[in-house]
């Protein structure tokens, strides 16, 4: 691998995309299957989730308590 001073932009992007080109289709679908299925969560799916709600009694108290004597 040559240093990357003194090489033409374009030259250093493409050795570094032929590199790193899983990493980036890696996040690029992980994150379009995250966005997907967090639009698709309806309220009433979050209310039944036990993943949502496990510290939403300490959470609902702490904020209700935080805004009493506001």
């Amino acid at each position: 691998m040559t240093a990357v001073v003194g090489r033409p932009l374009i030259k250093v992007a493409a050795a570094e995309a032929k590199r790193n080109w899983p990493f980036v289709i890696g996040f690029g679908v992980t994150l379009s299957v995250v966005f997907k299925l967090s639009t698709s969560l309806k309220p009433e799916d979050a209310q039944k989730s036990p993943f949502i709600n496990v510290h939403a009694h300490r959470i609902a108290k702490d904020f209700s308590a935080a805004f009493v004597f506001a």
